[in-house]
């Protein structure tokens, strides 16, 4: 059941205005960075420079906030990289002729789950060391990890979604893809899922529910709030707030009753993610 919401303004957000986010932005056709900001859309600052046919994305952050994970695609390759939370200390994990995509820190922040187009899921510890393949297939995808737990979270070419441990023991089918559930995140004490659905018209609508499955609410309504597809939902630490990036769009921030959608900044982003929650 759909959650009316209105566009409140920064006044009305219920959380630290000094919490952060991290996010990459379109700053050139052919070039997307890495820029971390507050929550009420001020203090930007950008940390990664790279030229045009570079695109840094998909960042998210470790838990103790001192270290973001990103990808570095150059058409032709990508790689994961990391960095520390003021963009120094930068460091590529991956290499090769490689296609990796949607690095995430476990919650402890030893290890990265990660996709390696044609190979599958993947987990390597976060210095980059002891990569192995724990799921192989190559129309898989790796979302999240399940928190406190060693459960990495993927969804296949049918849309089904499994949880399996870092290990690659223990995988197990969690929701079928006749429930329509797209890139699912957990709240931080593992209660609810947000999650993306198709609304009947190829847009894409957010949604939270019980860990469980029970009591889905739909949170959002494309192509009124907001005007596009929503994409790369993450809680914030507490889990009073969730932050999306609207397609082409902007950077939003919503609660997970529904109400107070409000825009925090506009432009072409990939992710965005907040400080403390790997996502």
């Amino acid at each position: 059941m759909f959650s009316s919401c209105a566009i409140g303004n920064f006044m009305d957000i219920e959380m630290n205005q000094y919490e952060e986010l991290v996010y990459d932005q379109n700053v050139s056709a052919s070039n997307y960075e890495i820029f971390k900001m507050r929550a009420d859309g001020s203090d930007n600052k950008r940390l990664t420079f790279t030229a045009d046919g570079f695109n840094d994305m998909s960042s998210s952050w470790s838990k103790d906030g001192d270290r973001i994970v990103c990808i570095r695609s150059t058409g032709v390759e990508s790689h994961v990289w990391i960095m520390n939370s003021d963009g120094e200390g930068q460091g590529q994990l991956t290499s090769g002729a490689v296609f990796d995509s949607s690095p995430t820190f476990s919650t402890d922040g030893n290890h990265i789950s990660l996709t390696r187009s044609g190979s599958g899921v993947c987990v390597m510890n976060s210095d980059g060391s002891n990569f192995s393949v724990i799921m192989p297939g190559a129309n898989l995808t790796a979302w999240t990890w399940i928190p406190d737990t060693w459960s990495v979270v993927y969804s296949n070419a049918a849309g089904d979604v499994y949880s399996i441990n870092h290990d690659g023991t223990n995988n197990q089918l969690i929701f079928p893809a006749v429930d329509d559930i797209k890139n699912p995140v957990w709240s931080p004490d593992g209660s609810r899922i947000a999650f993306l659905r198709e609304n009947g018209s190829t847009y894409l609508d957010l949604w939270v529910m019980d860990s469980s499955g029970a009591n889905q609410n739909k949170l959002t309504d494309v192509p009124s709030y907001p005007p596009d597809n929503c994409q790369t939902p993450s809680w914030s630490p507490d889990g009073q707030t969730i932050v999306l990036t609207s397609e082409g769009n902007g950077i939003y921030l919503i609660n997970p009753d529904g109400s107070n959608l409000r825009s925090i900044i506009s432009g072409s982003f990939g992710s965005a993610c907040f400080k403390g929650k790997p996502r």
